[in-house]
């Protein structure tokens, strides 16, 4: 499955067998052999079928889809690249960034379930994503469990500096995000103020008590951005929920929303015990027996509960949040 310069002669001629195009040639032998290190035939396939065609790949392999017609002021068609579950390696991105340039506008990337590094991820980000700001509306991370803080910071710096400008559909399912990336990503996201579409689910959101992270989300739900939201299996406590829950109350524009799978931090606590009796105090020179009556036989019940007296409201997260959507 991988291709190195001495498997490009033989790649040439079966691809002018088919497609007969230069431009698909230079994508999938590469005349320049240091293009392509060690490339998945995968991530070349997807590439030229996009360039060429507009196409959807066939089979269960990676696909590449780009609009039917060229826009309508002449410029060329924008692709949606998906090298999704491909078993993509870092050295897969070098690859990747040198022929980016052949596609034209990138309107959709999909990295989903690869075992990328947070590292690599991060210098591709940086170094080849800006071209595509103009374009690009949709990343797809889900599952890259390993992320990591260099790509997240990455990613919330390119928002920062308007350079994902047209983001609206980001995909973190799966990924164990840091907790100190979700404010700065949070803040970006609602700065740059078109993101419509937020999967991040089994992410560690909430845990280790991320209030101002949880807030700001808030306020990205609440000013009627987001149409849908995933954090299901999560960490939401208390002050998270209660956020979210008037972030709910406040929208019109939020269509899908899952919060399942969602454990609170407070379910209640049994009330306190009746108060014991004072101490009985006895005459000096009372013998044991009258000791012996007042301590209590032996196997008898634990002192009785008050049932009357205050106890904490117990308290799962889906209930604060289904309140405010109603």
């Amino acid at each position: 499955n991988i291709l190195g310069p001495e498997h490009h002669e033989r790649v040439e001629r079966e691809v002018q067998g088919v497609h007969g195009s230069p431009q698909y040639v230079w994508l999938a032998a590469c005349n320049d052999a240091k293009a392509l290190p060690r490339a998945p035939r995968s991530v070349i396939s997807a590439l030229a079928e996009a360039a060429l065609t507009g196409g959807v790949g066939a089979g269960s392999g990676p696909s590449a889809a780009g609009s039917s017609t060229a826009e309508g002021d002449g410029r060329p068609p924008k692709c949606r690249l998906d090298l999704g579950r491909q078993g993509l390696q870092d050295n897969s991105l070098q690859a990747l960034g040198e022929c980016l340039p052949c596609l034209g506008p990138l309107e959709a990337l999909s990295l989903a379930g690869n075992k990328l590094s947070g590292t690599a991820i991060g210098g591709f980000l940086r170094e080849h994503v800006p071209a595509y700001g103009g374009a690009l509306k949709e990343l797809d991370f889900t599952g890259n469990r390993n992320l990591g803080a260099v790509a997240l910071d990455a990613l919330s710096e390119l928002l920062d500096k308007s350079k994902l400008n047209m983001l609206e559909v980001l995909h973190l399912s799966g990924v164990a995000v840091p907790s100190r990336c979700w404010l700065p990503l949070f803040s970006a996201l609602r700065s740059q103020g078109r993101l419509k579409v937020l999967s991040a689910a089994d992410t560690k959101l909430g845990s280790g008590r991320q209030v101002p992270a949880c807030s700001e989300l808030a306020k990205l739900v609440g000013e009627g951005q987001l149409t849908s939201l995933d954090i299901s299996g999560n960490y939401l406590l208390r002050e998270a929920c209660m956020e979210l829950a008037d972030a709910f109350a406040h929208t019109s524009e939020l269509l899908s929303l899952d919060i399942s799978h969602n454990a609170g931090d407070n379910f209640g606590t049994l009330p306190p015990p009746l108060p014991a009796p004072p101490p009985v105090t006895r005459a000096e020179g009372e013998g044991e027996e009258a000791a012996a009556e007042e301590a209590p036989a032996e196997g008898a019940p634990p002192p009785k509960l008050d049932d009357d007296a205050p106890r904490e409201p117990a308290f799962a997260p889906l209930l604060l949040l289904c309140e405010g959507l109603l």
